[in-house]
């Protein structure tokens, strides 16, 4: 057995522009899955969100996924663990589970990121 875990067996994918399964967004804007546990074995899923200005989740935290998100376009601040996180578009922010969070668009206009959560849930 050799203390490997065993996984789900993946093809690999492309989701190309303008493709994934578009959702309601939860802090207003649109959110489009691009991709889920089904398509990774359950590695990691992953969103396109497009945040309204001055808009964002309240203090939250997921026990079980890491969550990161990478600013497409826009600026963002980002409290977590008690910490104010600055983010300009191009940045990468990493929040370990168990932390609680929250983010905001700080911009006068639509930003977008990628979220991603791992292990997908």
């Amino acid at each position: 057995m050799g203390g490997r875990a065993k996984r789900t067996p993946i093809d690999a994918f492309v989701v190309l522009p303008g493709e994934g399964t578009p959702i309601q967004g939860p802090v207003g804007g649109q959110t489009v899955i691009k991709a889920r546990t089904e398509t990774t074995g359950g590695s990691f899923a992953m969103m396109e969100n497009l945040v309204p200005p001055l808009q964002g989740p309240p203090l939250h935290r997921h026990d079980r996924e890491d969550e990161m998100w990478y600013v497409v376009d826009g600026h963002f601040r980002f409290l977590a663990d008690g910490k104010l996180l600055d983010a300009p578009t191009g940045s990468l922010v990493f929040v370990p589970r168990g932390v609680a969070h929250r983010f905001q668009n700080t911009g006068t206009a639509a930003a977008k990121i990628l979220v991603m959560f791992t292990p997908a849930g």
